[in-house]
């Protein structure tokens, strides 16, 4: 009948590729362990929004600034929460309750931002933000795009050390099976699709992509490798 992710955003070219396998509709969900479920897209076509986590499962959902203002509306943070379903400390560890609470809210260490009618949005990890040159770039938006090539299984994005900028990004990359695709393609491809300061100068072809023992792929290890 469905298809329900749980713990964060779903590229959406693999919903669409789910979608399309199992002719059933790809439902995202939001939470984590200290929470539960955070928020839901509906299972109603016309309620559910595409690349959205949906709307709050009943706690509330803000998007906060590095000052921890909030944000406008459609403008990225970081998602923080709090309700009755969500922890208020870990046992046993205060320098951790510390860091991941902020009075009542939990700090998720997600980016995301809120549409004007309540979607969460999410961009990515806080920590996995690459930080280039003084301009903040979420690896989810690349993936996403290069994606959407034909010729791309699959494709991750990291932060590699740079003398000048601080990071610059880096992204291996699997061609599918057979595909003649060059750096140049790729670079001319995202170049329709996301701003210039957000083009990969270098693009490594792997033939697989190692992952950690929970199946994740694991950013920082790429990046020392």
């Amino acid at each position: 009948r469905m298809l329900r992710t749980g713990a964060g955003h779903l590229n959406t070219t693999i919903a669409h590729q789910l979608e399309e396998m199992f002719d059933a509709p790809v439902i995202e969900a939001y939470g984590s362990t200290e929470t539960g479920f955070i928020a839901c897209n509906s299972l109603q076509a016309e309620k559910r929004k595409l690349g959205s986590v949906g709307l709050s499962c009943g706690c509330d959902i803000m998007i906060q600034q590095p000052d921890e203002t909030p944000s406008p509306v459609g403008i990225s943070g970081e998602v923080v929460v709090r309700g009755k379903n969500i922890i208020d400390n870990y046992d046993g560890d205060p320098a951790g309750t510390q860091a991941a609470f902020q009075g009542e809210w939990y700090r998720t260490g997600d980016l995301g931002k809120l549409d004007d009618e309540g979607y969460l949005f999410l961009k990515g990890r806080l920590k996995e933000v690459i930080r280039r040159g003084g301009q903040s770039i979420s690896p989810g938006e690349i993936e996403s795009s290069l994606l959407e090539h034909s010729d791309v299984k699959e494709a991750i994005i990291f932060g590699v050390p740079h003398p000048t900028l601080g990071e610059d990004i880096g992204v291996v990359v699997v061609p599918i099976e057979g595909a003649k695709v060059t750096k140049s393609d790729l670079t001319s491809f995202l170049a329709t699709r996301v701003s210039v300061y957000k083009i990969p100068q270098e693009i490594i072809f792997v033939e697989t992509i190692p992952t950690g023992d929970t199946g994740k792929v694991q950013r920082r290890n790429l990046a020392r490798d």
